[in-house]
């Protein structure tokens, strides 16, 4: 369940200008025919024509093992009740035209993809500039076979863009839920939902991202994720007990910078990890020494990051919510010391929180903005929350239980 603790809303972002769009290029943006009549004549639906269903996906927090996923390390996750939902209009008649219409209101767009005269594939520099998640995908399904059929689509958002609770990635494994019932292929089991998720958004454009996004939006829950990049161990979820606490996810109001946050962190480290001879815990003193301060710092950052995973997944079942929420401080220090991924306002809040009891804090996402989650006392939550607003926060997100993963909803 959710607490909303914030009167603002993102339900109606319409400030977000088009680049924090997650799915469709502006240059594809078409208008969208308003009348039975004007829809009839180029081959669309009429209302009275249509059935209707709901792709909803939620967003995700990681607790622990943030940047180490694409290392090949653990991470754990947990799937938050704010969602993505795209609601789905299919025609009941056979149509000359095959079109897949695709409106995102909250920033007034609306895409139109001709499934048998598509643009081509994007080159990946087009993740750099305007990717369109929602078109890799479909060439990515034509690509296994699947015969899709045209529809209209509305997608909305209960949390904000750019902001580290993986809303690109909610938005793919939607978008492939919608195209694999428009194709006849459900029910499609989770995992192979986010495998198909992070092929559109990751692999397609050769990017640097791992799959605890795709992962977690699609199987929900608390989760586990790796060594392995499908291996998932469900881990035991809160029960809103004084012990366990609640979590609170506050947004910073500063977009994150993924991509250069990704690279940075990603590609320094996999040289590092060839320089170590691919172990963490080389011993080798020739080695160790011929690393520069730069190396050495991003090797304690890194282990640092590993054993406290390790360490919060070994007794996640056990521990206190305080214990492991210091646990998780200990990581957000980490990560924002030795990978410089925290904010003067982000550090605003990790203080005003704690200050008013929480206790710990830690970034989400790829950092240098977007959001932070704070883990206390269910009786100290609003406060915590109010603390956070006070320091900056436009919004803040009471949280007593992970989500339900992926769903289609007639």
């Amino acid at each position: 369940s959710l607490i909303s603790s914030s009167s603002k809303t993102w339900r109606h972002a319409t400030h977000l200008s088009p680049s924090f769009c997650c799915c469709c290029p502006s240059f594809l943006l078409l208008a969208q025919p308003k009348t039975n009549a004007k829809r009839k004549e180029i081959g669309m639906a009429t209302d009275d024509e249509q059935t209707m269903f709901v792709s909803e996906v939620p967003a995700r927090i990681c607790f622990f093992g943030e940047h180490q996923d694409y290392l090949g390390l653990p991470v754990i996750a947990c799937a938050i009740p704010l969602c993505c939902r795209i609601e789905v209009r299919v025609a009941n008649r056979s149509s000359s035209r095959r079109l897949l219409v695709l409106r995102v209101p909250q920033l007034d767009q609306t895409t139109t993809y001709d499934l048998d005269s598509l643009p081509p594939q994007q080159s990946p520099r087009a993740l750099n500039n305007d990717p369109d998640f929602a078109l890799a995908a479909i060439h990515e399904a034509i690509v296994d076979g699947w015969e899709l059929t045209g529809a209209e689509c509305t997608s909305t958002t209960e949390f904000p863009m750019q902001a580290g609770i993986s809303s690109s990635s909610a938005f793919c494994v939607a978008w492939f839920h919608v195209l694999a019932k428009l194709a006849g292929k459900t029910p499609i089991s989770p995992i192979e939902l986010a495998r198909l998720a992070h092929r559109a958004e990751v692999a397609h454009f050769d990017a640097p991202g791992g799959t605890m996004d795709h992962v977690t939006c699609a199987v929900g829950g608390m989760l586990r994720i790796g060594p392995g990049k499908w291996d998932v161990t469900l881990l035991n979820s809160n029960k809103n007990t004084e012990s366990r606490g609640v979590w609170i996810l506050a947004y910073s109001g500063e977009p994150k910078d993924t991509l250069k946050h990704l690279h940075r962190c990603k590609n320094a480290r996999l040289s590092l990890y060839e320089k170590l001879g691919e172990n963490w815990d080389c011993d080798d003193e020739g080695i160790l020494s011929s690393l520069t301060v730069d190396e050495k710092q991003l090797l304690e950052t890194t282990l640092i990051n590993r054993n406290t995973e390790r360490q919060a997944a070994q007794h996640w079942n056990s521990a206190a919510g305080e214990t492991i929420a210091e646990w998780m401080q200990h990581h957000h220090n980490a990560l924002r010391d030795g990978l410089h991924l925290s904010s003067i306002r982000l550090e605003a809040l990790n203080e005003a929180a704690q200050s008013a009891g929480a206790w710990g804090f830690k970034v989400v996402g790829s950092g240098g903005g977007g959001c932070g989650v704070a883990w206390t006392s269910p009786s100290l939550a609003q406060t915590v929350a109010a603390a956070m607003e006070r320091a900056g926060a436009p919004n803040t997100w009471i949280i007593q239980e992970p989500a339900r993963g992926a769903q289609l909803k007639p």
